[in-house]
């Protein structure tokens, strides 16, 4: 649009130069065959030369001889138009009215010309034919802006298909990326990038052999070792020196199986990304089964165990696989049974607030600092509760599930109980 703007403003420009060019060309032509008749004629007395043309108004001439006038027209005053007796001058005759005049004097006879013509007549002239020139350019732009339009949307469509080709790519497992009427100039790049896909593809298939071999390789020995420390610890009887030795190492092995399970469904959660959700499940009945679960757990310590139930238990189900979200729940559960001690408080709850389904797990054990709760979820780390068994892991699943479900999780202090609180909401399965 600028670049047609300033086309036009070009043409203007040029059109009213060689348009005063060729007028003033013919101003000092009139003014010389006027000076060869008035130097011809005879007649001393005026003429005032008949009006032939419509358009004579807007030029005037005056013959002068021997300074008196002697031929004029009849828009002619008769002063003198122009103070310059030879060359170009632009004159105001009128109150605001221009008037191009061009004079010529022969003093061998003693004659002066005058020939002036309006300057308004120029500008019409000159709108003419800029309206002549530019008016089929209007014309022409929409069409000319429409086809560009188009060609560009053709010319890129391929590049659509093939971004749409691989964001349906994370959707399904395919091994390449494939699309009709595929263009020869972007045909390299799809076959470099299925090339790449199945490279990748290789790769993930390895990773993912890999931590199954790696899984099944590990339980079967750390099996054998928990089996062995139990017989050693019931040959040894509750009285032997060594027994806290024993003790820890069990704990040790504890770890390690628990570290083993979670870097095997962290592998697992990562595998669930990009596919759409289409389960549904029950909060409420989910977090019954986890809590029955780990009753034995906060028994074992001495822990206080409260499952608030909403009053209305409908409208509790969400999109996630039920195998995600209990391993939400007893991660969740598990941090609170290892983190709050001995005698704590547990409470969890399952609700309906604000058209959004949530789960709440609070506990009177120590809460954590805001630094502390700014690192929840990065992969091994545990705070400043390195005594408690766990891998580090628990919270990143946590994280990753939620992410996966497209919920939302908060951690802040329990006001009821002092410890941490951490609530999670989804919106309901419709």
């Amino acid at each position: 649009m600028y670049v047609w703007g300033a086309a036009a403003m070009l043409t203007l420009y040029d059109t009213r130069h060689e348009l005063d060019e060729l007028l003033d060309s013919h101003l000092s032509q009139t003014a010389s065959l006027l000076l060869a008749g008035a130097s011809q004629a005879a007649s001393t007395h005026e003429i005032d030369a008949p009006s032939l043309h419509r358009y004579a108004p807007k030029v005037a001439f005056q013959v002068f001889k021997e300074n008196s006038l002697t031929v004029h027209s009849v828009n002619a005053s008769h002063a003198p138009m122009s103070k310059i007796g030879s060359g170009f001058s632009t004159i105001e005759l009128q109150p605001g009215v221009f008037w191009r005049v061009f004079g010529i004097y022969r003093v061998d006879g003693n004659i002066q010309v005058f020939v002036g013509e309006e300057s308004g007549a120029r500008q019409d002239i000159l709108y003419t034919i800029l309206r002549s020139v530019l008016w089929p350019i209007a014309l022409a732009l929409p069409i000319l802006l429409g086809g560009s339009w188009w060609a560009i949307r053709s010319g890129f469509s391929p590049i659509r298909n093939l971004k749409e080709a691989i964001s349906k790519k994370q959707a399904s497992p395919g091994l390449s990326i494939e699309f009709l009427d595929t263009p020869a100039e972007i045909k390299p790049l799809v076959d470099e990038l299925n090339a790449l896909l199945k490279r990748l593809n290789k790769k993930i298939e390895h990773e993912k052999q890999f931590t199954a071999d790696v899984a099944h390789e590990l339980r079967t020995p750390i099996a054998a070792l928990k089996i062995h420390l139990e017989v050693l610890t019931a040959e040894l009887g509750p009285s032997h020196p060594n027994l806290h030795t024993i003790q820890t190492l069990h704990k040790s092995v504890f770890r390690t199986v628990r570290l083993v399970d979670q870097l095997l469904e962290m592998a697992r959660l990562d595998d669930e990304e990009g596919y759409e959700i289409s389960w549904t499940t029950d909060v409420l009945l989910a977090a019954e089964s986890v809590a029955a679960d780990i009753a034995n757990q906060t028994f074992q310590k001495q822990q206080t165990l409260i499952f608030n139930r909403p009053k209305d238990e409908t409208g509790l189900a969400i999109h996630l696989r039920s195998e995600l979200l209990a391993s939400l729940i007893r991660n969740l559960l598990d941090n609170a049974v290892k983190y709050a001690g001995s005698g704590a408080t547990i409470v969890i709850e399952v609700r309906r607030d604000d058209n959004h389904v949530v789960l709440t797990v609070e506990d009177s054990g120590p809460s954590l600092t805001a630094s502390e709760q700014e690192k929840l979820g990065t992969r091994f780390f545990r705070g400043n509760r390195d005594s408690a068994v766990g891998s580090g892991l628990g919270w990143s699943i946590i994280k990753k599930i939620v992410q996966l479900s497209q919920g939302t999780l908060s951690v802040s202090r329990s006001q009821s109980l002092g410890g941490l609180r951490v609530d999670v909401s989804w919106r309901p399965a419709i």
